[in-house]
This record gives C-alpha cells, structure tokens and sequence, in this order.
C-alpha cells in the first residue's frame, strides 16, 4: 500500500514539474520570438533549447508514470469467486463450441453421404 502513496506522489510530482516547465517554456518562446528576425535571436535560443529538452524529458518521465500506475491500476488482484466464474463462463464455452462443432460435423457427414451414395 505503501509503494501506490509513493507512486501517487511521485506522479503529482511529475505533473507539476511538467506544468511548471510548461509555463516557463512558453513564457521562453514569446520573449524569444518577441526578437524574430534580429540579431539577439540567436543568443535567446540558447536559453529556450535547453528549457525545451528539459520539458520534454519531464513529459516523457509523466508520460511512463502514468502509464505505470494505469497497468498498475489495471492489474487488480482476483477473488476466488472471480476466478471460479471465469472458470465456468471458460467450460460453457466450450461446450458449447463442441457441441455446435459436432452439429456441424455430422450435418456435412449426412451431406457428404448423401452425395456419395447418390441420395
């Protein structure tokens, strides 16, 4: 139980990290597009790319937290009775894929026959 309070804080944290370095690079790229075109551009680059690469690598560590805690999520442990419904809904199927199967099995063995000896 411990480690899912952990995963949950870790993951908050993700996504504020990653609204946080959100903000900052779009404040970045309108005072760096605010001089298009001139000379200064340039040196602003150097301080957006870095913001960039650093919003990405926050998005993709966000991105594999949540994907962890929704398998994680997914994968819930199963009752007895769970399991032994699934049991049961597995052998009616079967029996009555065998059963459907045999059907067909003596449906074209008639067929066949009937061809066969001309009837």
């Amino acid at each position: 139980m411990k480690q899912s309070f952990d995963n949950f804080f870790e993951l908050q944290q993700a996504k504020s990290d990653e609204i946080a370095l959100s903000e900052k690079l779009r404040d970045t790229a309108r005072w760096m597009m605010s001089v298009s075109g001139k000379p200064e551009f340039e040196s602003r680059q150097e301080v957006y790319f870095p913001i960039l690469e650093d919003w990405r690598a926050a998005k993709k560590r966000l991105i594999e937290l949540e994907s962890k805690a929704i398998k994680h999520y997914n994968t819930s442990i199963k009752t007895e009775y769970a399991i032994e419904l699934e049991e049961r809904r597995a052998l009616k199927e079967a029996s009555v894929t065998s059963s459907t199967y045999e059907r067909a099995q003596k449906r074209l063995f008639n067929e066949v026959s009937g061809f066969v000896c001309g009837k």
